[in-house]
Order: C-alpha cells, then sequence, then structure tokens
C-alpha cells in the first residue's frame, strides 16, 4: 500500500502529525480572517446552503441518497423512494438569493462529485 494510501486509511493517526495539525490550524485562521473582513468592512452575510437538494438527471455524476420515508401512512410507504444527491454547487441557492435582493454574501460551501479521487479531483472539495 502507497505511503501516502495509508495516512489517508489510517487519518486519526495521521492528524497527530504537528505539520497536518498546522495546517487545519492555518486553514481555521485564513477562513476566520476572510471572514471578519467581508463582514466588518465589506458588509457581507454568511450563508448556508442546502447539502441535500432533489434529485435532477443530467450533468456531472451525482452522489444518489436514497430516502424511504418512515411515515406510519401505509400508502405513502408503497409509494416507494425518492431520491436526493448531495450538492455539487450552491449556484441555484445563490441565484435565489441575488432574485430576494441580497447581493452580497458569501458562503464556504462544501460540495460532492461522484468521480474516482485523484491529486486534482476529490470528490468532497470546498469552494
Amino acid at each position: 500500500m502507497p505511503k501516502e494510501s495509508l495516512g489517508l486509511r489510517y487519518r486519526y493517526l495521521h492528524l497527530r502529525f504537528p505539520r497536518l495539525q498546522r495546517n487545519l490550524r492555518l486553514r481555521s485562521r485564513v477562513m476566520k480572517r476572510m471572514s471578519d473582513f467581508l463582514e466588518d468592512e465589506e458588509n457581507f452575510v454568511n450563508i448556508n446552503t442546502p447539502t441535500l437538494g432533489p434529485y435532477t438527471a443530467g450533468g456531472a455524476q451525482l452522489f444518489i441518497v436514497p430516502y424511504e420515508s418512515k411515515s406510519d401512512n401505509a400508502e405513502k410507504l408503497n409509494e416507494g423512494r425518492e431520491y436526493y444527491c448531495l450538492s455539487q454547487s450552491p449556484q441555484t441557492y445563490k441565484q435565489l438569493l441575488m432574485l430576494a435582493g441580497l447581493e452580497r454574501y458569501y458562503q464556504f460551501a462544501v460540495c460532492y462529485r461522484d468521480e474516482t479521487a485523484r491529486p486534482d479531483r476529490q470528490p468532497e472539495f470546498m469552494q
């Protein structure tokens, strides 16, 4: 097993290395300073858009999440499953915010793509 794969497999042990902890702390400080600047100096609003949304066919490969109602209503259970997907991008929700008149917003959005992981393409990423 390659060294990199071993570190990812046992991530909880890998994160004990001081270098990796420094990276996490640096990331946290950078995000905080960016947030402080955008909110205090530029009058932006921090938003959170849904990460679970309706399933729509087409586009890139989606992480599809089946959902079955746990309702006591037998008729609903017989209807079968509904499908949702993990968000690939918050773009649609952000466009709705702009239509509502909120034009100065920001988000550190976690997005998902159902692709094989490689150094330049990860299945989970932040934008």
